[in-house]
């Protein structure tokens, strides 16, 4: 049946049409029929009424497709919304003014979604409802099952940014993460800021109690504090006991992998440990890795300090002191070539006394009386010399590789040190300087260890480049940090010329 007819209007541009139920006349276009006819009031009762193609707002009563009727609701601004936390719709202009009364007055519970509680009786709801929301994964859960769920709950809270993880992505996420946590101050700071924080981080938290205090405090706590952290097992203590628990903590923690293990498994853990400290930087790295560690420090040859590479330049260029070799006393660099010409050696040996009184007393601490002690001809002769010729006795200390000692001879010393039997220093202690650059001095160790061992580099074939990066450092063109075999040899010869010492 034939709905409409359409014709020409002179008044209208566009052609008009003509409702053939009840001769109402309309625009030609789509919209505009579909809408006539569903709210036509002569349309055939024996027919479909065909929908309204766009439906009056409830709120705002405008015209909206009837596809996007539902989204226009959510987004009126005139559709009221029911507040969360007491349920009554409030108009989207007083949402802010009815929460902030709301929020003073009523709250919601979040784990059984109860509303309108008074806020006076919050905290017994807290404590009396039956169910609990984990703070983890969010689900909900019998506050009876709580424990449970905890010990069974697969999501875990990241100690750096403190986002919750899944279990099994943990060690991903941890390498991953790019935010860290000051302990002093607990704040969560992005991870390139690490060091920068912890240069002007105002906090200081002390290693025995675990307070966390500012710095100005840090004396005033120390000296206060009276708890004691064992070094080994990291339990907390009263300092008065800390004598007992050495003696009776039954374990060990390694100072270059940081692992704790039984007491009894310490001598082996030695042999086989690979890791290694940076001397420097105090980094914990495997010793394989030693040589490719790129280190942020550099030892300064003067003041024997670690110092950042970024400032080592300002640091030589600033740092003027030195020690002169005879006297061990540090003064300007103008001024040391004049004090060496008229330098006479320690003062401390023209002034220092003998007191056998004294090591008598340190005898009988160090050799216990009910403990036999092997009184073989070559220990009573040292032990005369010790305790009765304190000045004529020297101590010399070397550190060197014992394996490339039968080739390289001197140049396979590392450190040097001497000392008489009153603990006062010839040669203090330090490193070598062979006569040429780091880079030289470590190809012709690692030549003469590939010679002796083959190409097999074990962990005893390893011991000389930890002794190489901690007295020497990098691998660079720089010289060998030290004094020279002559220097020490002079510095023993203005030793000898006063003592005349009997070397062991």
């Amino acid at each position: 049946m034939k709905q409409f007819e359409y014709f020409r209007d002179p008044a209208y541009k566009n052609p008009r049409a003509r409702c053939t139920f009840c001769s109402s006349t309309i625009n030609h276009l789509l919209p505009s029929l579909q809408n006539h006819l569903a709210k036509c009031t002569k349309f055939p009762a024996n027919m479909t009424h065909p929908h309204r193609r766009s439906v009056p707002c409830t709120y705002c009563h405008a015209l909206i497709y009837r596809n996007k009727f539902d989204t226009h609701v959510a987004a009126c601004p005139n559709n009221p919304r029911s507040c969360w936390r007491c349920g009554i719709l409030v108009p989207p202009s007083d949402c802010d003014t009815h929460d902030e009364h709301c929020k003073s007055q009523v709250w919601r519970c979040g784990a059984c979604k109860m509303q309108n509680i008074p806020l006076r009786n919050r905290q017994n709801r807290l404590e009396n409802c039956l169910y609990y929301v984990c703070s983890r994964c969010g689900k909900k859960t019998l506050r009876v099952d709580r424990e449970k769920h905890f010990q069974d709950c697969e999501y875990r809270r990241c100690t750096l940014c403190g986002t919750y993880i899944l279990t099994l992505q943990q060690c991903e996420h941890l390498s991953a993460c790019d935010r860290w946590r000051c302990p002093r101050c607990k704040q969560r700071l992005p991870r390139a800021d690490r060091q920068k924080h912890l240069q002007i981080c105002e906090y200081w938290r002390c290693p025995r109690c675990i307070s966390t205090m500012k710095s100005l405090e840090r004396d005033v706590h120390l000296q206060a504090c009276k708890s004691w952290l064992c070094g080994h097992c990291f339990q907390r203590m009263p300092a008065a006991d800390q004598c007992t628990d050495r003696k009776v903590c039954c374990y060990w923690r390694c100072r270059y992998c940081t692992r704790k293990l039984l007491r009894a498994k310490a001598f082996c853990h030695k042999q086989t440990c690979d890791f290694v400290l940076c001397p420097r930087c105090g980094i914990h790295i495997q010793d394989r890795e030693l040589l490719l560690h790129i280190c942020i420090r550099r030892s300064c040859g003067r003041c024997c300090k670690s110092i950042p590479l970024d400032n080592y330049d300002h640091h030589q260029a600033t740092y003027s002191y030195l020690q002169c070799w005879k006297c061990y006393a540090r003064m300007p660099l103008a001024v040391l070539a004049d004090h060496r010409s008229t330098c006479a050696g320690p003062k401390y040996l023209s002034t220092a006394k003998y007191e056998p009184d004294s090591y008598a007393t340190a005898l009988r601490a160090i050799f216990h009386p009910k403990r036999p002690f092997p009184q073989t001809p070559s220990v009573l002769r040292v032990m005369e010399a010790w305790t009765k010729n304190p000045y004529t006795t020297i101590i010399v200390d070397f550190e060197f590789d014992t394996y490339l000692l039968n080739t390289l001879k001197h140049e396979a010393v590392f450190q040097i040190a001497a000392a008489n039997a009153l603990g006062e220093w010839i040669v203090p202690p330090t490193s070598i300087n062979h006569g040429m650059s780091t880079l030289e001095f470590f190809k012709k160790l690692k030549s003469n260890c590939l010679q002796r061992r083959g190409s097999n580099d074990t962990y005893r074939g390893a011991l000389w480049k930890g002794q190489f990066a901690m007295h020497d450092g990098a691998v660079d063109d720089l010289p060998t940090r030290g004094i020279s075999w002559g220097e020490i040899g002079d510095m023993i010869d203005s030793y000898t010329t006063i003592s005349e010492p009997v070397l062991f």
